[in-house]
């Protein structure tokens, strides 16, 4: 139901819990401070909830006679004890308190035990109700039509005392205060396109309205009181000011002046797909905007004519939405069929924002729904407490001295039941426990909610020295001292590089988060780079970082000059294209940068995926100054007939037009001037023999099957030459790769087999990605199997047919039936009858001249079946799984 986003996780913090399974056709809700009261209504079930101050549900299945009462719509009494009910010319007053308190007996309109019934003169199809408490203790009910009509019904009269007209159907109405309570307008809605406002009630002219009109005859009433509402233009929105005599001796008569003014601000005038909310959020009243297009959220006073603030969250554009909330930390933005939460600090606009909480991304949660979504509530929460018996040294989370705060829970109503949007625990507390649990983004986490990083380092150190974690709790502490700047990822690095440096990380209970670790390893790189003798040997995990603190880290290795370690956190990581970044923003590009970029031949493909014209412009303009070695490795990088282009190549040569193959073109003139240069030097026959190719350069013809692998926390799917690969960062482009033949999933990495080879992305702790080296990963389930997908080159006697993964090692099997084996053989399971790790496929020679059906691997083992009908066994027999009637 839930997910989470792919930048932070807080699928942790957030929850969506089911408050009701019912087919609603019609509701209503309403707060009275903490007590929350809900009607909901199916044609065959009319349903009450009330929900206490202390979050305790009740709820009762109200007796109802559909067919001689058929409910239209409903709204509650202003102090939640009766629910009103417009039904065919008549309304009802339903107990709703008295149901569940039945000692609420301090109000008695009406019948506190029995159904009121009360008469209303026929009207045509009653679409929105709101109540009135006026000024004068007067109860007016407010009701909106499907043919625009406005009806004001005065309960103790049980007459109309006044009737208006919109052009359009009323979808909605809505009564909406300003910050001072200084006026209270009618808020009517057409739609997302078309709204109208109408002032009840203004401090400045008075209240007496309804007097006065009483006063008059029934044909004065009819033609002064509120006879017209004027449509204007959809950018606009009509004021009524109803003014009175204030002189006493004179006679009594209601002037009303028509006022029609610009209501929304100037940069909202090109858009006219608006819905308005009115709220009441930390005891203030205001309106919210919010632009179902772009996603623009304004937040307004109905009596001002600016808004008082604006947020910008980035959305999805597929015209999906339909409402959006805001609270002091939060935006929930309501679609059809789902609740997006996002960050109200990531989605400020230039200027109100904070230095360094600007990002690319808002949206924080989202959770599906079940039935579309009819309208969201936000909901008023308990006050944390905020008791300050001083610090002692904490046992739990509760005894943490923490500025507590709650997230608002959301109200979600559909066509198929409610839901409620809320926290599993305190924000600070799962904000602590995830900067000590070192998890993924804390920090971004923390600026997210608009929580103050520093006081949680202190809180997550004390609970870490509680618990005897002395280092990590100093190291937070010393972050916790920091001027922050942003995102604590840089914090101290510079002022305190030795110490940083020389920091042993002490168990898993107090493992870093990402700035800690990004702070560990910039402090180690600037050390490394002014002392020869330091070595890299990190002691901390740094597979999970986010991809700017890789790209940090890369940039700095590359500035630097760290040429052997650059790779290590861009391509050893799945994340190529971030060395490409930042050699890209090198003030020169060196000797030592062209280098390291000719080691790396899995960066050609991404060269046309990422518009690599910047550097084919630098080799074009540079090569005849490089010396020939330079020049020679250059040409077989630039080797547009290589195996990884094969796709490319055949889409050029069919005359298929893409943006692969424009950008082919240049890597084919950078090529060309590449050879030419080298030509006016030297012959280079080993060059020529290299680049000229076979003539058929598209060898694999297999048919794409229907394929699916899991992995310990991912999995693939293939289907018709198409893959995708779940829960990771692994993108499948096919125009690059082609056709997809087969997937197989080993525990933290991936295999497809393409009609252009076998292409591998994820964990190569043990060489199982057959790229041709490996590098260390995370341990155990910290490994990550997401990346970028690499060529495996090897120079395979047939083409493939089948592919498999196990844990940590890899197997294939080509048309003529021979096997390969790579990656992990510390138990024998690469049949190659050693125990040693491969980086490369190896051909299985123990199987040359039988013909090899299929294999499977398993965690330790691999199983071989022969054309023949036998099979064969290799690797881990601890649990009888070799098959030889025992274990071993």
């Amino acid at each position: 139901m839930s997910q989470h986003t792919e930048n932070l996780d807080f699928s942790g913090l957030f929850k969506l819990d089911v408050l009701v399974h019912l087919d609603i056709v019609n509701h209503s809700f309403y707060e009275v401070g903490l007590k929350k009261f809900l009607a909901l209504s199916s044609d065959k079930e009319l349903m009450f909830l009330y929900i206490n101050p202390q979050s305790e549900r009740f709820d009762s299945v109200y007796d109802w006679d559909f067919v001689d009462n058929p409910v239209y719509c409903m709204c509650f009494e202003p102090s939640g004890t009766w629910v009103f009910i417009v039904s065919d010319q008549k309304v009802l007053l339903v107990p709703f308190l008295p149901l569940f308190i039945p000692q609420n007996t301090f109000d008695c309109k009406w019948s506190l035990s029995s159904v009121t019934v009360l008469p209303l003169p026929e009207i045509s199809q009653p679409t929105s109700v709101v109540w009135w408490l006026t000024k004068e203790s007067e109860n007016i009910i407010i009701i909106g039509c499907k043919n625009g009509s406005i009806i004001f019904y005065a309960l103790e009269s049980q007459s109309i005392v006044g009737e208006t007209k919109v052009n359009g159907e009323v979808n909605e109405l809505q009564m909406c205060f300003d910050d001072s309570l200084d006026l209270l307008a009618l808020l009517i809605s057409k739609g997302p396109s078309q709204q109208w406002k109408l002032i009840l009630e203004h401090r400045s002219v008075g209240y007496n309205w309804l007097t006065q009109t009483r006063a008059q005859s029934d044909k004065d009433k009819k033609e002064s009181f509120m006879s017209y509402i004027r449509q204007l233009s959809k950018d606009k929105i009509t004021f009524f000011i109803q003014g009175g005599s204030k002189d006493e001796n004179k006679t009594q008569t209601v002037e009303y002046v028509l006022k029609p003014t610009e209501y929304l601000p100037t940069f909202r005038k090109g858009s006219n797909n608006w819905t308005l909310t009115s709220q009441y959020v930390n005891g203030r009243h205001f309106l919210t905007a919010f632009e179902l297009n772009e996603g623009t959220l304004i937040l307004e006073s109905p009596a001002e004519d600016v808004a008082t603030r604006t947020l910008r969250p980035l959305i999805k554009k597929d015209g999906q939405y339909i409402q959006g909330l805001w609270s002091q930390r939060l935006m929930y933005l309501i679609r059809k069929n789902e609740l997006e939460v996002h960050s109200a600090n990531f989605s400020t606009v230039q200027g109100e924002s904070l230095h360094g909480t600007k990002r690319d991304f808002s949206e924080l949660w989202a959770a599906e729904v079940i039935g579309d979504v009819q309208k969201a509530y936000l909901m008023n929460a308990k006050e944390p407490s905020s008791i300050n018996l001083g610090w002692r040294e904490p046992t739990f989370m509760c005894d943490l001295q923490l500025p507590r705060f709650n997230l608002e829970p959301c109200l979600v109503i559909t066509s198929c039941g409610a839901y409620i949007l809320n926290t599993v625990l305190e924000p600070c507390e799962w904000l602590v426990g995830l900067i000590m649990r070192g998890g993924v983004g804390a920090e971004l986490s923390a600026a997210a909610l608009a929580a103050p990083v520093p006081t949680l380092l202190r809180a997550a150190a004390d609970m870490l020295m509680s618990r005897g974690k002395i280092a990590p709790a100093q190291y937070l502490y010393s972050l916790s001292q920091s001027q922050p700047d942003g995102w604590i990822a840089r914090l101290g690095v510079f002022g305190r590089i030795h110490e940083l440096s020389m920091y042993k990380q002490t168990g898993n209970v107090g493992s870093l988060g990402n700035a800690a670790i990004t702070a560990k390893l910039l402090a180690l790189l600037l050390k490394i780079r002014t002392n020869s003798e330091e070595k890299f040997e990190v002691d901390v995990k740094f597979t999970n970082l986010s991809t700017p603190g890789l790209l940090e880290l890369t940039s700095v290795a590359v500035a630097i000059g760290l040429w052997e370690l650059a790779p290590v956190f861009s391509i050893h990581r799945g994340h190529p294209n971030l060395l490409l970044s930042a050699i890209k923003s090198r003030s020169d590009v060196c000797r030592g940068a062209i280098t390291c970029l000719l080691s790396q031949t899995c960066l050609v493909p991404i060269l046309l995926e990422e518009n690599g014209q910047w550097l084919f412009d630098f080799i074009s303009e540079r090569c005849n100054k490089f010396d020939t070695i330079v020049l020679k490795r250059l040409c077989l990088w630039l080797n547009p007939l290589q195996d990884q282009l094969r796709p490319v190549m055949r889409d050029l040569k069919q005359g298929i037009t893409s943006i692969y193959a424009t950008r082919m073109l240049q890597l084919i003139a950078t090529f060309m001037h590449v050879a030419s240069a080298i030509e006016s030097r030297i012959p280079c026959p080993e060059i020529y023999t290299e680049c000229n190719k076979e003539p058929d350069t598209w060898r694999y013809q297999s048919l794409p099957r229907r394929a699916l692998a899991c992995g310990l926390g991912h999995w693939a799917i293939a289907d018709e030459g198409n893959a995708k690969i779940m829960i990771v960062d692994t993108p499948v482009d096919t125009e690059l790769i082609g056709c997809v033949v087969d997937i197989a999933c080993g525990r933290h990495h991936t295999l497809l087999l393409t009609e252009n080879g076998i292409y591998s992305s994820g964990d190569n702790s043990y060489g199982q990605l057959g790229v041709g080296s490996s590098w260390a990963g995370g341990i155990g389930d910290s490994a990550s199997a997401s990346g970028s997908l690499m060529l495996v080159r090897r120079k395979w006697d047939a083409p493939l047919t089948a592919i498999s993964a196990g844990h940590y090692h890899s197997a294939a099997i080509d048309l003529g039936g021979r096997l390969y084996t790579w990656g992990w053989g510390v138990h024998g399971q690469l049949c190659l009858g050693s125990i040693d790790d491969h980086c490369i496929p190896q051909l299985v020679t123990k199987f040359q001249g039988r013909k090899v059906l299929s294999v499977g691997c398993g965690a330790c083992h691999t199983v071989v079946l022969m054309m023949n009908g036998e099979v064969w066994a290799s690797g881990a027999g601890v649990f009888g799984q070799l098959g030889g009637g025992g274990e071993g």
